[in-house]
């Protein structure tokens, strides 16, 4: 059930996120700022993405995903910044 999971992180991220691998956080952080994009709530997606980032500071992908937020945000040179970021890498 993605409800229950969903409010389980928001309620104990910090004791969740201790339990997890590196990867295993990321990914976590990942799919979490993706449904909260979907969601529209772009801080809360914005937070995981760069939480995520964090951990992968390389991984252009979520440097694309940060963009989109940026861009739905209506923060079109932030997003310009991170896409030319992602296309360094």
């Amino acid at each position: 059930d993605f409800e229950a999971a969903y409010k389980c992180l928001n309620i104990n991220y910090d004791a969740i996120k201790d339990l997890l691998e590196d990867d295993e956080h990321a990914r976590l952080l990942e799919w979490v700022g993706m449904v909260r994009h979907l969601r529209y709530d772009l801080d809360g997606a914005l937070t995981c993405y760069e939480r995520c980032c964090d951990l992968e500071p390389i991984n252009a992908e979520l440097l694309v995903k940060r963009a989109g937020v940026k861009m739905d945000g209506g923060n079109h040179e932030e997003a310009m910044t991170l896409f030319e970021t992602a296309l360094g890498l």
